[in-house]
């Protein structure tokens, strides 16, 4: 037999032998098959469900790399401005520590942008310059002491009129009625403000211009002298006034049983006062004693600056006063304890280099640098420990950024802070340690640290990217409602996928709203037709996200939206 004919039969013989296994008996095909070969399994077998492994993925914080051009193409490539060095920093926190603030700790993003701090574009071509803006203020309730004023200049450098007109604001006088409960529940202006600008929270002067803290002294001196000569009694009527003045003006942050726990107070830092306990910070009274109802007066009258208490003083008096007299309704210790004798503040002597020395030496003698640092600036070695009565972190004051103390802005002021102390506040008096000619010598050591050397307090980034002065990140309001980020979940189908974040601080920092809205991505919450294909298509982020522009997505660069993976 040839090897030709051998192959051939054992071809005939092995579909033979198929075509039996096929058509027997399963349990005669396992015994046959079983002869032959490993591992056969049994008649009625089903393997397990196979679950899918996937393997993990790290993909390295990669920023691309920047080549420079060649001395021969630099000139064909177009050069761009040189920009604020804000733009470089990727992380929140030290882009919010470069910004300036406002009263809540949250960035004031019109002040960033008159200071030069940031230099946002109103186009993606670098070259097309940003569109006048519309110098109109619009005044609403006039005869209020809530009259709100709103800034159409403000809003313009950053919008245009179809953000606002007529999706959110029709264009006429008198055809928008509206009330803060509707802004607080994300219509009218809390389209953005509380999501993408500040929130309306604890910032009542921004908008209520009768209520911008403080009021010159000058203005009121007469008022406050009358308030401590001749005090307006309690009565009845006058208890039943303040309350309708408190549910009106007070308890949104301080709430309606004064427990400083209002429907604002989570966005409030400092917190509003719980005047339960009738601890009360501001007093011309020695430490641990009640204060008067003139002091009481004052802080309603002039606010406390740095804060989000605004000052009240177009409230007529007697509604001032009125709000005096209900407010100590919410403790017994004005029934139990009379306040103690008001300290005198005697006439402020002639400041001198030897005064400001001597206040140094009583700066450092006193144990002030522990909280306040060495320089004044807020920072000693226990800063970061220190809580009030009510178990509040507490930020000592940073005497080298030129702002006034919480109790005023005049020296005197100051004066009356170190003497009495801060009561419900690790801050002790030093009435019965510092003459008077100390107390003034601190006075204008600590007033003079604002111009000095002192002032120029930068930290590691600051001094990297060549900013300014710092201010500390935990004096801001919770993150998410100053960055403003917008987070896409997984899709149904591709849950695998992490959650996708776009940093809305980042754009802001660059641009202006203008630059994407209304024309790249509508302004209203759950919008569709966001995908990789759409943006690698060139629509929505793929407008810039094209390599040419900036970064284009791709693997390398995944985790810069999908931070997660």
């Amino acid at each position: 037999m040839s090897r030709h004919d051998f192959v051939a039969y054992r071809g005939v013989a092995v579909a033979l032998l198929a075509l039996s296994l096929v058509s027997c008996d399963p349990t005669v095909r396992h015994r046959v098959l079983s002869t032959v070969f490993d591992d056969v399994p049994p008649p009625g077998y089903e393997p397990p469900p196979r679950k899918p492994v996937r393997t993990a993925r790290t993909v390295a914080w990669k920023i691309p790399e920047i080549v420079e051009p060649d001395e021969e193409e630099a000139e064909e490539l177009p050069s761009e401005p040189l920009r604020p060095a804000i733009e470089s920093l990727r992380v929140w926190d030290e882009a919010l520590a470069l910004l300036p603030r406002s009263i809540t700790g949250g960035p004031d993003w019109v002040k960033a942008l008159a200071d030069g701090v940031i230099e946002p574009r109103a186009a993606i071509d670098p070259e097309v310059p940003p569109p006048p803006a519309f110098p109109i203020d619009v005044q609403m309730n006039p005869d209020s002491a809530f009259t709100v004023k709103f800034p159409h200049g403000a809003h313009t450098v950053w919008l245009q009129c179809p953000n606002c007109h007529p999706g959110v604001f029709l264009p006429k006088r008198g055809a928008n009625e509206f009330t803060m409960s509707d802004v607080f529940a994300g219509e009218y202006c809390g389209k953005c403000h509380g999501k993408v600008a500040f929130a309306p929270e604890g910032n009542c002067v921004r908008c209520h211009t009768r209520l911008q803290a403080p009021p010159p002294v000058e203005g009121v001196a007469d008022d406050l002298a009358r308030a401590v000569e001749a005090p307006m009694p309690a009565s009845p009527r006058l208890i039943g006034k303040g309350k309708q003045a408190y549910d009106a003006y007070c308890d949104f942050c301080h709430g309606e049983d004064g427990d400083g726990n209002g429907p604002a107070a989570p966005d409030i830092d400092p917190r509003a006062r719980d005047f339960r306990k009738g601890t009360y910070k501001f007093r011309s009274t020695p430490m641990g004693t009640p204060p008067t109802d003139a002091d009481i007066y004052r802080t309603i009258t002039m606010g406390a600056p740095g804060t989000s208490m605004p000052a009240f003083a177009a409230l007529p008096a007697e509604e001032r006063w009125a709000l005096v007299h209900y407010i100590k309704t919410f403790s017994d210790r004005f029934e139990k304890k009379k306040p103690g004798p008001s300290i005198e503040i005697p006439p402020a002597p002639e400041m001198t280099p030897e005064m400001i020395a001597e206040g140094q030496k009583a700066f450092g003698s006193s144990g002030c640098p522990g909280c306040h640092g060495t320089g004044g600036g807020g920072d000693g070695p226990i800063a970061g420990n220190l809580k009030d009565t009510w178990g509040f972190p507490v930020r000592p004051f940073d005497f080298t950024s030129g702002e006034p103390i919480r109790s005023g802005a005049e020296p005197e002021d100051f004066y009356r802070a170190f003497m009495t102390g801060i009561d419900g506040s690790p801050m002790p008096g030093f009435a019965s340690r510092f003459s008077s000619q100390q107390a003034w010598s601190l006075v204008y050591y600590l007033r003079s640290l604002a111009a000095g050397d002192a002032a120029v307090k930068m930290n590691t980034i600051a001094a990297d990217v060549g900013l300014a002065k710092p201010t500390p990140v935990a004096a801001g309001p919770p993150e998410s409602r100053i960055m403003g980020n917008i987070y896409f979940p997984p899709r149904d189908w591709v849950p695998e996928i992490p959650t996708a974040i776009f940093p809305h601080w980042r754009h802001r920092i660059r641009f202006r709203c203008l630059t994407c809205h209304p024309a790249i991505f509508p302004m209203k919450t759950d919008f569709e037709g966001i995908d990789m294909a759409a943006i690698k298509a060139g629509k929505f982020c793929g407008n810039c996200h094209n390599d040419r522009t900036v970064w284009a997505p791709s693997f390398d660069t995944c985790i810069f939206c999908h931070p997660s993976r």
